[in-house]
């Protein structure tokens, strides 16, 4: 199994990633903007969730462009967005302010303070730059003065402080890792060049504790592991739509009722479920979308609920698909599926319905335990060659398209404005 290296770009306008082969190919790239906030003429903001936000879609998107798993990143490498300073909570992981950007200029006038008391040749020497709103310390130290109960909270050690890489760094590892590397530290006006620590005294000219800041460590080095849920697993899984109705909402009491109590209503009475529980993947990538119902109105009970439920699968299917048309400009003929879900008859006849093609469900279902089976008997001889093992699959039911093509888009466009309703839910 081939191998990559995924670098990380987090410019100031786009966030983009790349992976590389052992050759230095570039075999996957994404690329996503965000928004620039110009708060006031000379200002610039960015918001620090929407970064990680777009970092983190953009590397799911290039992974998944060449299929690729996370068992496949040897590495990840971060190149950032200098001098962009945003500090957040400890506990919660919540940005206090929007990240204030290495173009914005509202701290000039303080540093034409500082150059008055003659602390030019002080920074110079211990920094290597010049006093200059450019910087990060002085953005920092802003934020402390502006921002409601923040000193008293980096006072107490409940802050954060860190430029972009530091950010995306901890957030990928879910808060456990707070680091930064030489060439960054070396742009916050608070780092000795000199001595490779951050120095005491200009943090007193600052007034920034020590206790806010990363530790500081080579450029190439381990900055730690990636938490799995967010490269090592799958964003959204169709799955726990079932699961929530059994587990949380104890409207069936296995995966297997959900086609039984589906089938008591018709429709779903213009309900739609929209199941995103922990974000939104392809082709949204909101990772602050959360879960909904829309269009409850006093006729709708359970069973639409359910019957909603289980059409918001096929729904994403359909999502992902449109998306894979467009991007390659193939239309779908036929989709073949696989998986305990596909077991469900009413779930691939709206698959089939949605996506506007045939459903192809084979006689064995469980394809990953075949798979396995298969490499194995073909590596001592079990099986002779792969068509040999092409034979051996067999379809067990097609399910065609019966609704038309004005129900099918009207169906589609609920669905997408059911989803819309549930972006960025979570985003404080």
């Amino acid at each position: 199994m081939e191998k990559y290296i995924m670098a990380l770009d987090s410019g100031t306008t786009s966030n983009r990633c790349i992976l590389f082969n052992h050759k230095g190919e570039m075999c996957s790239i994404a690329q996503r903007e965000f928004k620039q906030i110009y708060p006031q003429p000379g200002w610039v903001e960015h918001d620090a969730n929407e970064i990680w936000a777009t970092q983190l879609s953009v590397a799911v998107e290039a992974m998944q462009k060449i299929n690729v798993e996370a068992n496949q990143i040897a590495a990840i490498g971060i190149t950032n967005q200098r001098e962009t300073t945003i500090v957040w909570d400890k506990k919660t992981g919540e940005p206090i302010y929007s990240a204030i950007v290495w173009q914005c200029r509202r701290t000039a006038k303080y540093c034409d303070e500082l150059r008055e008391k003659g602390l030019t040749d002080l920074f110079k020497e211990k920094t290597g730059l010049l006093l200059d709103a450019y910087f990060s310390g002085t953005k920092l130290k802003w934020i402390l003065d502006h921002v409601e109960n923040a000193r008293e909270k980096a006072i107490k050690g409940e802050l954060l402080f860190g430029t972009v890489e530091t950010w995306l760094i901890w957030k990928l590892t879910k808060g456990k890792v707070h680091v930064t590397d030489y060439s960054n530290a070396s742009r916050t006006l608070m780092y000795n060049i000199h001595t490779l620590q951050w120095d005491q005294e200009l943090l007193d000219i600052l007034d920034i504790p020590l206790s806010m800041l990363p530790h500081v460590q080579a450029s190439s080095s381990d900055f730690g592991m990636s938490a799995a849920s967010y490269l090592g697993a799958p964003i959204q899984i169709a799955g726990a739509a079932i699961q929530w109705l059994r587990d949380e909402m104890r409207l069936i009491d296995s995966s297997e009722d959900s086609e039984y109590m589906a089938k008591k209503v018709k429709n779903t009475n213009g309900c739609y479920v929209v199941p995103a529980f922990t974000g939104l993947g392809a082709p949204y990538w909101d990772p602050y979308a959360r879960g909904t119902i829309v269009g409850i109105t006093r006729g709708v009970n359970k069973y639409h609920i359910i019957r909603a439920a289980l059409e918001s699968l096929a729904f994403q299917v359909t999502d992902v698909i449109h998306a894979m048309e467009v991007d390659s400009h193939i239309s779908l003929s036929q989709l073949k599926v696989d998986g305990g879900a596909c077991k469900n008859n009413l779930l691939l006849s709206f698959q089939a319905d949605f996506c506007n093609a045939p459903v192809l469900r084979p006689q064995c279902v469980e394809t990953t335990a075949m798979g396995a089976a298969y490499l194995a008997g073909l590596y001592i001889g079990y099986w002779k060659n792969l068509d040999e093992i092409k034979r051996n699959w067999q379809i067990d039911r097609v399910f065609k398209p019966r609704i038309s093509e004005a129900e099918r888009e009207e169906r589609l466009a609920g669905w997408h404005k059911a989803v819309e309703r549930s972006f960025r839910w979570s985003e404080h």
